[in-house]
């Protein structure tokens, strides 16, 4: 996966890294069943950045590109 291939390829001195994304939906779309989808997403993401923090001893961030008409 990407936080794998970013951890791996981030040189020797630079313990840390950042992914960007898009937005969580659209908000015209984003109902409570969306809400639930996107919290159990974020946790996972969350928990699977800890483990390979753990692993590789590289911190990934995860930033969520604020768009026009979507939910972040």
């Amino acid at each position: 996966d990407l936080a794998r291939l970013l951890a791996g390829l981030l040189p020797d001195d630079m313990p840390e890294g950042s992914i960007s994304t898009l937005p969580l939906a659209w908000r015209t779309a984003y109902d409570a069943d969306a809400a639930r989808a996107s919290r159990t997403a974020l946790t996972t993401l969350a928990q699977r950045l800890d483990a390979l923090e753990e692993t590789t001893g590289r911190s990934l961030r995860v930033g969520l590109e604020p768009e026009p008409g979507c939910t972040v």
